[in-house]
């Protein structure tokens, strides 16, 4: 078995809506944790989704988390040894370190900063691992207490030959990163080559560019390396219209996912993936697109990570643009505007759509959205003022218009679909 063991910055915080009585183990497909941790503040919450049953290849964290309801009367360091129990009943000690550290008088729900990341190898027996943590104060070694959790390696993973509805795939991103489905990335794939593609361009004509979907699929197959064979096999005698697609997706996976999937993949798609030379096309430095806010916003869809929520709210800075009321005046002078104006129009409408996208994600329920945006005002951490004016105006707006709601209920109960 392959393990990594990660260790983070130690975390502390209080008052949170997930509340751990003692000690949780959390088996998880969920990579943001720890953004959540230190970029949302602590009066909010966290989500944290779980996960049972895992294959071979397939990543999977173990999180830890402790609840403390008295204030610590002195600092407090909790030793512990990490062990795995294999479906035969040999035990492994995986890690043995301090997992706990908590300073005098804080109290509330506190993450370990030990982040263990596993991977089950192809021959690893099937069946039902725990993961054994035993605690003991450091000052009271002595005492000590045990906690557990599991999971299921699963023999195979049934191969899917099915497709997402549209309606399906319609929501497939949107929250993916709450609630991680990388068995339904296969059939999301196929519905957009098979039609997907085809309704986006009859919906939006030649406005339609579908990077940032590519982009989405290439973040959520990175972090499912047991998917990357049957994606190979899903190019082969694939039309020569998804090619490109194919190549694009395995160029954002990694040169990694290419060289294990050599021998599988479609010959023509090679070819596309060689004219990259190494390179990944759908990657950027920075905005200079509408369709890069929309792969930032992929990116966070399907990871729920801080940065790009961060990397969007910085194009509401204050920097060199091009107002529409001059862009008309030049227009109505009709003289062809420079390069620089092009340019610094350009800036204007990439600040209008970060803008408008933050407040339109958030009033569709990403809450998570609201929090990071939070935390970056708290912190100071906004381009500058300006920047900073607009986000406090966006939550104030979102928090105003919630409110609102609460004191005028809808008069019929409202299902969600």
């Amino acid at each position: 078995m392959l393990k990594k063991l990660l260790l983070i910055t130690v975390l502390q915080m209080t008052a949170f809506a997930l509340f751990a009585l003692d000690v949780n183990l959390i088996p998880s497909l969920g990579v943001n944790l720890f953004d959540q941790v230190t970029k949302v503040p602590s009066a909010f919450g966290l989500t944290v989704s779980s996960v049972r049953q895992v294959v071979r290849q397939q990543p999977f964290h173990v999180y830890f988390s402790l609840g403390k309801r008295d204030a610590a009367d002195r600092d407090l360091k909790y030793n512990g040894v990490l062990v795995l129990i294999k479906p035969d009943g040999k035990r492994e000690k995986i890690t043995e370190t301090v997992f706990f550290d908590i300073p005098k008088g804080r109290k509330g729900v506190f993450i370990s900063p030990v982040d263990m990341v596993m991977i089950f190898e192809k021959n690893d027996t099937a069946g039902i691992y725990f993961f054994e943590l035993t605690i003991s104060d450091s000052e009271n070694p002595v005492k000590k207490e045990t906690f557990s959790a599991s999971v299921e390696l699963l023999d195979r993973r049934e191969k899917s030959s099915a497709k997402l509805t549209q309606k399906e795939f319609s929501k497939f991103f949107s929250k993916y990163y709450q609630n991680p489905q990388p068995d339904n990335l296969l059939p999301a794939l196929r519905f957009f080559l098979d039609e997907g593609i085809d309704l986006m361009r009859k919906k939006k004509g030649s406005k339609f560019d579908p990077r940032h979907i590519l982009h989405g699929f290439a973040v959520a197959f990175k972090l499912n390396p047991q998917l990357w064979r049957e994606l190979a096999e899903m190019t082969v005698g694939s039309p020569d219209k998804d090619h490109l697609y194919y190549a694009l997706i395995f160029a954002g996976i990694g040169k990694e996912a290419v060289m294990q999937n050599k021998e599988i993949i479609e010959p023509l798609v090679q070819v596309q993936i060689g004219q990259f030379a190494g390179k990944n096309p759908l990657d950027f430095q920075e905005c200079s697109h509408p369709v890069h806010l929309d792969m930032l916003w992929m990116e966070f869809f399907v990871t729920g990570k801080f940065s790009p929520i961060e990397n969007i709210a910085r194009e509401l800075r204050k920097r060199d643009i091009l107002s529409l009321n001059d862009a008309k005046k030049i227009r109505e002078s009709k003289r062809a505007f420079t390069d620089e104006e092009k340019l610094r129009l350009r800036n204007f409408m990439l600040g209008l759509s970060a803008h408008w996208s933050l407040r339109a994600n958030i009033r569709q329920g990403n809450q998570l959205v609201a929090w990071y945006l939070t935390g970056m005002v708290q912190r100071k951490e906004c381009a500058d003022a300006s920047a900073e004016a607009l986000i406090i105006n966006i939550l104030k707006n979102i928090n105003k218009k919630n409110n609102n709601k609460k004191a005028n209920p809808p008069s019929e109960p409202v299902e969600k679909e």
